[in-house]
This record gives C-alpha cells, sequence and structure tokens, in this order.
C-alpha cells in the first residue's frame, strides 16, 4: 500500500483491484480449501483471459492447466514446501492432514511442470524442484535485499531475527551455525539469535539446543 502514492496517474490506471467472494461453509472447516481450489483451477483462467493479461504470477501452489490451453504464460511462486518433507521431517498427526499434504505436493508438482517459470526463493528450494520442474526453469529470487540507499551494517543492533515455527524443514541449523562463523570471524560474543516461532517439534528443538551447546555460543 504504501508505494501507490508513488504511481503517478498514468500509472494508477493501470491497477485494478477485483475482490473475488467465495462461498463458505463455516460447519466444514475443509470447504473453503476446496471451493479456493476449485475457483483456481476452472474459474480463475477465465477471469484471467478478460484482462487479456502479458502473464499471470502465483503465489499459490497450484496452478491450473487451463492457463496453457489459453495460452497464457505464467509464473508460478512456491512458498510452501512442507508436502517435500512429509514424512521423513513433518508427519502430520491427522489422516486428513495426511492426505491435504499429499494431495499439495502433487499439485505444487503438476503446477511447476506445467508454469512457463518457477520462482524458488532459495536455492534450497531450487534443488526440490528441479527434479519436477528442471532447474534450467526455476529462478532463485530471495525474498528482499538491502537498500544500497540506507544498507545496515549491522552497528545499531546485535541481533538476528529468524522468524520460524520449530519444524526440521525449516533448517535453523543453518542460522545457528551462521551464527557460530559470525562469532568467530569477528571476535565478538555480543550477539544473539531470536527464533520467533512455536516449539510444535520437541525433537527438534532439542537437537538445536544441543547444537547450541557443541558451538558453545
Amino acid at each position: 500500500g504504501h508505494l501507490l502514492p508513488k504511481c503517478s496517474p498514468s500509472d494508477a490506471s493501470r491497477v485494478a483491484l477485483v475482490e473475488v467472494d467465495l462461498p463458505a461453509l463455516k460447519t466444514n472447516l475443509a470447504w473453503p480449501g476446496i471451493v479456493k481450489l476449485l475457483w483456481r483451477y476452472f474459474v480463475f483462467p477465465f477471469r484471467a483471459l478478460k484482462h487479456r493479461p502479458t502473464v499471470v504470477v502465483t503465489t499459490a501452489n497450484v496452478l491450473s492447466p487451463l492457463f496453457s490451453l489459453l495460452r497464457i504464460p505464467t509464473v508460478l511462486c512456491v512458498h510452501n514446501l512442507t508436502p517435500f518433507h512429509s514424512p521423513q521431517w513433518y508427519a502430520p498427526s491427522t489422516l486428513g492432514a495426511r492426505v491435504r499434504n499429499w494431495a499439495l505436493q502433487r499439485l505444487t508438482i503438476l503446477a511447476a511442470k506445467q508454469a512457463t517459470r518457477v520462482i524458488a526463493f532459495s536455492e534450497y528450494s531450487q534443488e526440490l524442484l528441479a527434479p519436477h520442474a528442471g532447474k534450467e526453469k526455476i529462478a532463485v529470487i530471495y525474498h528482499g535485499s538491502p537498500n544500497s540507499a540506507s544498507c545496515w551494517r549491522g552497528d545499531s543492533s546485535n541481533t538476528f531475527l529468524l522468524v520460524s515455527h520449530y519444524f526440521p524443514y525449516k533448517r535453523i541449523e543453518i542460522a545457528i551455525r551462521a551464527v557460530a562463523r559470525f562469532i568467530q570471524l569477528t571476535g565478538s560474543r555480543d550477539v544473539r539469535l531470536i527464533v520467533q516461532g512455536r516449539r510444535y517439534d520437541d525433537a527438534y528443538v532439542n537437537e538445536l539446543e544441543a547444537l547450541v551447546r557443541s558451538l558453545k555460543i
């Protein structure tokens, strides 16, 4: 929203916000997800066609095959990689959650194959998707980069913040080892890492605590 005032009138005239009212059944928690999936598969492609898009960019894990039939180029941004770590690293406790994970994995693989291009947000994500979509089709684009005009140099804080729940697929151990490496290179022990999230996996938390002790940080 903070970018909108910077748009010129000619730019603003090219922006259209379209709200979609989807039916909801509050007595069934699975129903909204099913409705959204059906809408994305069978309605959204034709709604997009109405606006004559140059390209469709989606941040959902699913992509309708109708886009290919309608000859609309697509870019798939994959955020949720949880299904690719189940059941090795993340084992859902209920049958419904296990079915959802399996379905989301198959839909993500299908979408990655059909998309014109795929955006992964880390090299690790690229490695996971490459066997299904081809590495040459996947671009790694990180979530953000420092602003060159006001680059943070670390002199205003001694704290690293990682916003993540405690799941093995989050790879929190990489951040812990990075802090240890930072201390080794700088000689400064006046740094700390804060992981803001819920301790969903006690065994994983125990492994992380053991790692911290072994690194003596």
